[in-house]
């Protein structure tokens, strides 16, 4: 994730949160239903598109375009499904900072 400003990665976060909750933990299989060669691979044109077809609220296409070029970082055109939402998962987990914050604001 070092990659990525701090402003990106914040951006990236709530993408990847916006996205989690939205498809109820079945992004996986939902991804896994979009890949007719079955091969586990993705062009990033359609992940793209299934993210802006969802109409996920408040998900800016900014987001999605941050989100995409983060994911298929040597711009190769596809994204391993795998991979992206087990990225798709550490973005969205809980930073330390958070969690503090959290506490200290109950």
């Amino acid at each position: 994730m070092n990659s990525l400003q701090p402003e990106q990665l914040k951006k990236c976060r709530r993408a990847a949160r916006k996205i989690l909750i939205n498809f109820n933990g079945q992004i996986s299989e939902f991804l896994i239903g979009q890949d007719i060669l079955d091969e586990g691979l993705l062009p990033t044109d359609t992940v793209r598109k299934v993210l802006t077809d969802r109409r996920i609220p408040e998900l800016a296409p900014s987001e999605v375009e941050l989100l995409m070029s983060y994911s298929d970082k040597k711009s190769r055109g596809f994204i391993v499904i795998p991979s992206f939402v087990a990225k798709l998962q550490e973005l969205a987990k809980e930073t330390d900072t958070e969690v503090i914050l959290r506490r200290f604001a109950k």
